[in-house]
């Protein structure tokens, strides 16, 4: 081999053996500093959101309970009421009041709480005056909309909340209907 060929063949290896540059160095340390903060911002929102969703979760439970506990009751009392739950910031309140129906809902509304009684098999009728300690034949049926919401500080946006709403139907003692 002659002298050129070989003074070639190690400039071609110090090159080779010289790695990478500098500026190869920067912009691939550019690239993975870009990459690890975009990681930690997606890490960062799903840490968020879980933490709204455990919230969420905890306030719904909270609702839930308390809509149960009043709905169980065997006489409903018109009216509102609010408390603390014990140990948290969680704040409730609950209202309860005759179901009124606006004039394009009503008759929808009221019929489907019949037929859900008709679906169920209940005799309405036989109900009111055939059951010994159940409804007279002159109670009558009124329609309580019971309203239960949860509230917890928020931050800058003020309180958060969740409300629940359901219907409830109650025999009314014939005195008590005439009012």
């Amino acid at each position: 081999m002659n002298s050129g060929a070989r003074e070639r063949q190690t400039r071609a290896r110090s090159h080779a053996a010289a790695g990478f540059t500098l500026l190869e160095v920067m912009v691939a340390m550019a690239i993975l500093a870009m990459g690890v903060v975009a990681s930690m911002n997606i890490f960062s929102s799903g840490m968020a959101s879980a933490s709204r969703a455990k919230e969420h979760a905890a306030a719904l439970v909270l609702a839930e309970s308390k809509m149960t506990e009043l709905t169980m009751k065997p006489m409903l009392e018109e009216g509102t009421d609010s408390g603390e739950l014990e140990g948290t910031e969680y704040r409730w309140e609950s209202t309860v009041e005759p179901y009124e129906p606006g004039a394009d809902e009503a008759e929808g509304a009221i019929s489907r709480l019949i037929k859900g009684a008709d679906e169920a098999s209940i005799d309405l009728d036989a109900a009111r005056g055939g059951a010994p300690g159940g409804p007279a034949a002159t109670d009558s049926l009124k329609v309580y909309e019971v309203t239960v919401k949860v509230l917890w500080p928020g931050g800058d946006n003020g309180d958060k909340s969740i409300s629940l709403h359901t219907l409830r139907l109650q025999w009314i003692k014939d005195q008590e209907a005439e009012r």
